[in-house]
């Protein structure tokens, strides 16, 4: 159950300096002392600092969540309801009102009348269905097929383009994918590419959009080998959000008048790594790291990367509305060799590889 302070702060803050509002700044104090008392743990005293809160300033909606906030946390959800209930006949509109009471309905076991609340809130873009699917309170509404549906608009959204027909041997095998969705890591689960592309690149492009991140991932594989052979199942993970599962892919290459692709085929390719969720795009310090069973090489824009005595490696890129935010290089297992990151002339940072 949430309930949210801004307008009351608002209400309050412009007037405390007016002697002809002194019952709002002793409401503003005895609100003050009640968040104080719940962030302590203390649900009882914080009960009480927003019941006496009310008292300075009974036409309040917010200070009468929050005293049902504290009466919630201190066990008596009977008198949060009452309190919500009261609330609601006053100010029958009122959003934090409404889905408080979504909330109370769907933890006391009547699925059906939070959802009416809720598809009511949502019918008139009162709220955002990332917040519904964070709340725990609707924990059960959400795995509910009768209910479930509410949330589909805050499950992450993913549209594929891949490559169509066939590539040659040494030609790059490219796929893209779109992801709509919360904020949190993004990894790629499930079947490997099969054996015969080898990861080159992945530019990753991110744009916050809102309480929604939109991610533009490209991903380029070299063929090395020809084959006739389907991708798949691989799904995409945003965060704490359920899969999203894309299509198995068909990989087809072919070879052409004996063409064949400089280096040895990879045995065992991996699935790619996606940038952000190896490293932000704050705070990007130069060097080398381990990550699992990978290595990876990190710079900031506008540096390179050299290797002595190792592989390439496949170029990692995060781009961050439009900006590079850093660039790196990935390997899988132990590629040896060291490598060096330079800014111009200068070293920002060098030493043998993980």
């Amino acid at each position: 159950m949430r309930a949210g302070a801004a307008a009351l702060l608002a209400g309050l803050a412009l007037c405390c300096a007016d002697p002809a509002y002194a019952p709002r700044r002793r409401a503003l104090e005895a609100y003050d002392e009640g968040r104080a008392a719940l962030e302590a743990g203390d649900a009882a005293a914080a009960r009480l600092a927003f019941s006496r809160a009310r008292g300075h300033d009974p036409g309040s909606p917010v200070l009468l969540l929050w005293e049902a906030r504290a009466a919630d946390a201190a066990g008596d959800v009977r008198a949060a309801e009452a309190l919500v209930t009261e609330g609601l006949h006053r100010w029958p509109d009122h959003t934090e009102l409404r889905w408080t009471h979504a909330a109370l309905l769907a933890r006391g076991g009547r699925a059906a009348e939070a959802a009416a609340v809720l598809r009511a809130l949502l019918a008139q873009g009162l709220v955002d269905p990332l917040d519904l699917s964070a709340d725990a309170d609707f924990a059960a509404l959400r795995v509910d097929p009768a209910t479930a549906g509410l949330f589909a608009a805050a499950a992450p959204q993913v549209d594929l383009v891949a490559e169509e027909g066939a590539v040659l041997v040494g030609d790059p095998w490219e796929l893209e994918l779109r992801v709509v969705g919360p904020a949190g890591p993004v990894a790629l689960r499930g079947t490997p590419p099969p054996p015969g592309l080898e990861l080159e690149r992945v530019v990753e492009e991110l744009l916050v959009d809102g309480r929604r991140v939109r991610r533009v991932l490209r991903f380029a594989w070299r063929a090395v080998a020809p084959m006739d052979a389907p991708w798949g199942p691989v799904a995409v993970h945003v965060g704490d959000a359920a899969p999203v599962p894309l299509p198995v892919l068909p990989v087809l290459v072919r070879a052409v008048g004996g063409r064949v692709a400089a280096g040895a085929p990879v045995a065992a390719p991996d699935l790619p790594p996606v940038p952000s969720s190896l490293a932000g795009p704050e705070g990007v310090v130069a060097g080398a790291r381990r990550i699992g069973a990978f290595a990876l090489v990190i710079a900031p824009p506008g540096a390179r990367i050299e290797l002595d005595g190792a592989p390439p490696g496949a170029e990692l890129e995060l781009r961050v509305a439009g900006q590079t935010a850093w660039v790196g290089r990935w390997w899988s297992g132990r590629p040896g060799g060291r490598f060096r990151v330079l800014q111009g002339e200068a070293v920002l940072a060098e030493g043998p590889l993980p």
